[in-house]
């Protein structure tokens, strides 16, 4: 904001009043007249402190805690964080292995390989039919004389009560199977399914509804069409199984009860097919299907890794992991990790989404939701490496995000993106830290962004490290309540070295918090705009920083443009230019305040020696009422009023309260200002002057 000079000058009889300070020995004044010391009066108040149980602490306890088994606790900037992995990460497996979270390192997927060449596990009731690659010719399907091929397997009468026992090797061809039919592979390192030439849709087919067929211990590897195909009611059991470099895409569940069941499953690498709407991605759900995963790995796939759209479309995920998505050929879509449309819903819990493109999770659409326990969203990249977005997740036009225990980090454009009415996040313990810049341009990196009346309830939540801003409320319709928070460490943007503020509401956005820490931003709030409105209670704005561009900046709580502003038991300490300032138009009513440590900009003893400030409350062209209040060590002036540039008469009340330790008390830059209204209980202590008319600069 441009600085300016307004030579504003009490009159005549006001500037000759013993508060001015001529003899240099006012500053022991208890009042802004200038008249005798008495000693430190019983003004008869008490300013209230914060109630802030985690203050010390620096932020609210446990909020990703507890652990879920088998993970482990770090300490990050001290919060502490849960990983699902050892240090170090995950391990690289071998074929046919996985690491799950939770987990201590890799495992075979379903069984160990056994030291002959059938499982040691097949099923005990019903009957069983052989397969082994390069049998002799001729084979009837039992152990003694396996079928060679599968397509030597009456797949039309192998239904429940059937197990067809794959032997380790590469088979060529499907399984088209009957419901209740069974499928085991000796493993999923050494039984390997190859699909067929391409005039078949999948590899994994299931031709009737009923008892769901399963499948276990083997690969569908390198097969030139789709893994698993299910629709229509259908259902299959998958356990135990690789699906790595399918084409098209790697399980497909689509119709009204059809449902799919994993376990101990890795879908990776999947591959675009040649027809329109393949472009290769790991799972997908919709018109109703059902999706029930648990030990699940998707990676390396094109496009997206899990889309569920439709309304009643459901996916549930228990200990998976979504890494590594990869662009699709045509670049329309830049590899998402999971997409979520049209009312369909996720739920997950132990869930790590990690290095994807665009957007760790993206909601869109009234219905669609998704609902997540214990996750990791970290490390999207922005699309195609140095572009825009790398969100970590983004719910929009009425998509809704529930979240306990969330952990987002390392993303960048913005950790948490919600726009559009009736969509939003709920986060009961969240943390969200280092979200990088937008690549493309270098434009600011939001903790959380809130645009076009979208909503967040956010309780338990530390917000650290954003490059640009922590929190942003922006727009009519917003609202963002905060319980139990902290916005902390935000910088400035990468683009141009400004901005860095903990919390931005704007446009007539609103903000309701409780309990709530805001520090080492610039400034540390920040509301502007017409139906713009924030209320805080017990609230700390500290330590706030210059901009890196040239040092301005720094300011505690800055107003303007027609906010509205209410507070209880509010500390502002420790900041730089301005302690708490409303400019143009802003009605500001604040109850058991302190301002504390105001200090000059950094640049005041470089590029802004002219424009020092310094002042602890400041209202220009506002209203501003300070009750129960301590203004302290203020660099410049304790409390400062002008009308700036605007004719309309500014107002500043001060009841029950203190100014101290400042060089000047009051500074008044108001004609014939009724010094009634600085002085209600109010004691002047300390100050090197109480009381001047100035010609100081008006922010």
């Amino acid at each position: 904001m441009a600085l300016r000079l307004r030579p504003w000058v009490l009159a005549a009889t006001l500037i000759s009043l013993g508060a001015c300070g001529d003899d240099g020995n006012s500053g022991d004044s208890g009042s802004p007249d200038g008249g005798a010391d008495t000693g430190a009066p019983d003004v008869g108040f008490t300013v209230a402190e914060p109630i802030i149980p985690w203050l010390d602490e620096g932020a609210p306890p446990g909020v990703l805690l507890p652990c879920p088994d088998g993970w482990r606790e770090v300490t990050v900037d001290g919060v502490t964080e849960c990983d699902p992995y050892a240090e170090g990460g995950p391990g690289v497996c071998d074929a046919g292995e996985a690491h799950f979270p939770g987990e201590p390192g890799c495992r075979p997927l379903g069984d160990a390989c056994p030291a002959g060449d059938f499982a040691t596990t097949l099923p005990t009731d019903g009957s069983v039919v052989y397969v082994k690659a390069g049998a002799a010719p001729g084979g009837d399907g039992s152990l003694a004389s396996p079928y060679a091929a599968l397509n030597e397997v009456n797949w039309l009468s192998s239904g429940s009560g059937t197990t067809v026992a794959l032997a380790k090797g590469t088979y060529e061809g499907a399984l088209p199977l009957r419901p209740g039919a069974r499928v085991v592979g000796a493993c999923a390192a050494e039984t390997v399914l190859a699909g067929a030439v391409p005039i078949l849709r999948s590899v994994v087919t299931v031709t009737g509804a009923g008892e769901a067929p399963l499948i276990r211990n083997l690969s569908i590897r390198n097969a030139p069409q789709a893994g698993v195909l299910v629709e229509r009611g259908r259902a299959v059991i998958l356990e135990g199984v690789l699906i790595d470099t399918v084409t098209s895409v790697g399980v497909s569940i689509a119709g009204m009860g059809t449902s799919v069941t994993l376990r101990d499953v890795v879908v990776r690498d999947t591959a675009p097919g040649a027809e329109v709407g393949a472009p290769g991605r790991g799972i997908e759900v919709s018109d109703e299907g059902l999706l029930d995963a648990e030990r699940f790995i998707v990676e390396g796939c094109r496009d997206m890794g899990l889309l569920v759209t439709g309304a009643g479309s459901r996916a549930m995920l228990a200990d998976t992991v979504v890494r590594d998505m990869q662009p699709n050929t045509e670049g329309v879509s830049n590899g998402l990790g999971i997409v979520v449309f049209f009312g369909a819903q996720v739920e997950a819990q132990r869930l790590l989404v990690a290095r994807n493109s665009t957007a760790g999770i993206f909601i869109e659409d009234p219905g669609s939701s998704v609902s997540l326990i214990d996750a990791i969203v970290e490390d999207t990249r922005p699309e195609g490496g140095d572009g825009p977005f790398g969100q970590g997740i983004i719910a929009q036009l009425g998509g809704r995000l529930e979240a306990r225990r969330l952990l987002i980090q390392r993303n960048h454009d913005s950790g948490l993106a919600t726009q559009g009415a009736g969509g939003g996040a709920t986060l009961i313990g969240a943390v969200i830290r280092d979200t990088g810049p937008r690549e493309s341009d270098g434009a600011s990196g939001f903790g959380i962004e809130m645009d076009a009346s979208s909503h967040l309830d956010a309780e338990g939540l530390v917000v650290q490290g954003s490059r640009g801003v922590g929190i942003a409320v922006n727009g009519e319709g917003c609202v963002a309540t905060l319980v139990d928070a902290v916005v902390r460490d935000t910088r400035s943007r990468r683009r141009d070295g400004f901005a860095g503020a903990s919390v931005l509401v704007v446009n007539g956005g609103h903000l309701i918090a409780e309990r709530v820490v805001f520090e080492e931003g610039n400034p540390g709030l920040f509301g502007t705009g017409a139906g713009t409105d924030l209320t805080l209670v017990d609230a700390v704005v500290r330590n706030t920083r210059p901009a890196e561009a040239d040092d301005t900046g720094g300011r505690g709580i800055q107003l303007q443009g027609g906010a509205r502003f209410e507070a209880d038991r509010l500390r502002i300490e420790q900041t730089l230019e301005l302690g708490f300032v409303a400019v143009t138009g802003v009605t500001a009513n604040v109850r058991d305040v302190a301002i504390i440590g105001t200090r000059r900009g950094a640049c005041a003893a470089t590029t802004c020696a002219d424009s020092p400030f310094g002042y602890g409350g400041v209202s220009v062209n506002s209203a501003v009422s300070l009750t129960r209040f301590e203004v302290r060590d203020a660099a410049t002036c304790g409390v400062f009023l002008s009308a700036g540039d605007e004719t309309t008469e500014p107002s500043l009340d001060l009841q029950s309260g203190t100014v101290s330790e400042s060089t000047i008390g009051a500074c008044i830059q108001i004609d014939g200002y009724d010094l009634d209204r600085l002085s209600n209980d109010v004691q002047y202590s300390d100050n090197g002057s109480n009381l001047e008319a100035t010609m100081l600069p008006v922010p």
